[in-house]
């Protein structure tokens, strides 16, 4: 599976389950909507009944109406009953209105089972004034409590002292005081019919919704297709430009390097020839002594004894020509040595790297007073390209010498240092020529950047220098001013051990 498929899938899971947790809370937050709606219809139905029930009350107090076998069916506590029959049947049995009792009269008004809790309800609480409850056979409870009153004594207080046509009729619901729970309103009704457009309206909006995500989803996918085929058609087009661009980075980079080689290879010349021409000189003087002394007559060959004296001067002569000989082949050698391209690394000791870039250039600038201050500490030795190191190596000294030959200094020094650390192997190059500015320190390894004249300096030894060390063997250049010069370090990773 695709990476963009894989993130695809997550992210809708995601909006899926945001939708999932909004759709619960919603439907969480409807069932209390609901219920509220219909504990409002039921309180008002309540109160509704409590005023019917006040008001006939009030009517016979007000009028003084006798209570006897005819006016007692006019009660509302008779009355109440018929009135809930007829409101049932006009609304569908979808609602039930009933005052019953835990000790009722009329058996009619007996609670049920459902009632009975009601009332425990409230003879435990008496504070409250109302009680609702949902079932999960879709029915609603309310209730409200019926407390005794003054003028509910008159039928439920002590019984000889109550009406002749009650005491005369009814054994029952005597011996109550003020303030005691005599019963309740019980209202019972049916959840389908009241809240149904609320739910009808509710999965409306769930339908509507999960077509929308699923639209919304598919026009994600949409846009993640098309996304998907511009960023491969850009990518493309951007690494085919990456790779021209490589292409003429390394194309210049090559140049740069056969121009920094043939600079140095200008210089190092020019160190040869200095080099050879003392052990030159020194040929040709022995081959001029001997002539000399040839035409001058000095040796009579015919004479055993001079003959053997000559001979003796010729085997020295021969062995000081051989010596100087050696001298010019092991310049030349160090000479063809450097330029060999490495293809591969190998396993070179540092100070192996110092020694034959030293055999090159130490001699030519021992000879313009240059002293040498040489440390090694015994490391192991490390896969490189031994070559471009001592190029690199070749750089800085070299530098030292140009730096030196501007500077009017008496005791000139070169310091190299090599030693190893925990992560790196190191060598360190320092010299006493003055340093660098520092305005133009941090460009030094700046391509074609140099200090000096054009005559004497291209720019690219220090630059190349870098790339060999920080990019040929994840290294890393780094260069400082001290006192009274300059140092530079050089760090290669590597077991130190």
């Amino acid at each position: 599976m695709k990476r963009h498929t894989k993130v695809f899938i997550a992210f809708s899971l995601l909006i899926l389950l945001i939708i999932v947790i909004k759709l619960s809370k919603e439907y969480y937050d409807l069932k209390e909507l609901k219920a509220m709606i219909v504990q409002t219809e039921s309180k008002s139905l309540a109160s509704l009944v409590v005023a019917f029930r006040k008001t006939y009350q009030e009517r016979f107090i007000e009028h003084h109406i006798a209570i006897d076998k005819k006016t007692v069916e006019l009660l509302p506590v008779r009355t109440m009953g018929e009135i809930s029959k007829n409101f049932s049947s006009l609304v569908g049995n979808k609602a039930i209105i009933r005052t019953v009792s835990d000790r009722p009269r009329n058996p009619m008004n007996k609670a049920n089972n459902q009632e009975m809790k009601m009332i425990e309800y409230f003879n435990s609480n008496k504070e409250k004034k109302s009680y609702f409850e949902s079932k999960e056979n879709g029915i609603f409870y309310y209730s409200e409590p019926l407390y005794i009153k003054q003028g509910c004594l008159i039928c439920h207080g002590k019984k000889e002292d109550a009406l002749d046509i009650i005491k005369n009729n009814y054994t029952l619901a005597y011996d109550y005081k003020l303030g005691d729970l005599r019963g309740i309103l019980s209202i019972q009704i049916d959840k389908s019919d009241i809240v149904e457009k609320v739910d009808i309206n509710y999965f409306r909006g769930v339908k509507a919704g999960v077509l929308v995500y699923i639209l919304f989803l598919g026009a994600i996918y949409i846009m993640i297709k098309i996304i998907l085929k511009n960023q491969k058609t850009y990518e493309e087009t951007l690494e085919v430009k990456v790779k021209e661009q490589v292409k003429e980075l390394n194309y210049k980079d090559k140049k740069m390097f056969e121009q920094a080689k043939m600079a140095q290879m200008g210089e190092l010349i020019s160190m040869i020839a200095h080099q050879w021409r003392q052990p030159l000189g020194a040929i040709g003087s022995s081959v001029v002594s001997v002539q000399n002394k040839l035409s001058l007559g000095k040796y009579d060959l015919d004479d055993k004894a001079q003959r053997e004296e000559f001979i003796k001067l010729l085997q020295s002569k021969f062995e000081d020509i051989a010596e100087y000989t050696e001298f010019l082949s092991k310049t030349i050698d160090d000479f063809r040595n450097f330029y060999k391209q490495n293809k591969e690394k190998e396993p070179v000791s540092l100070k192996d790297v110092i020694k034959d870039t030293l055999n090159i250039i130490q001699v030519p600038m021992e000879n313009h007073n240059i002293k040498f201050n040489l440390e090694y500490d015994d490391i192991t030795p490390i896969n490189i390209y031994k070559n471009e190191l001592m190029q690199v190596v070749l750089n800085i000294l070299k530098n030292s010498e140009d730096n030196f030959k501007e500077t009017d200094i008496k005791q000139k020094e070169v310091s190299i240092r090599v030693y190893g650390t925990n992560i790196y192997q190191v060598i360190t190059i320092q010299d006493n020529g003055g340093g660098i500015p520092p305005n133009i320190l941090p460009n030094i390894f700046e391509p074609y950047f140099s200090t000096k004249d054009e005559r004497n300096g291209t720019g690219l030894g220090l630059y190349m220098s870098k790339i060999i060390v920080e990019d040929h063997h994840n290294g890393e250049l780094l260069v400082k001013n001290i006192q009274d010069g300059i140092r530079f370090t050089i760090l290669l990773p590597g077991d130190t051990k």
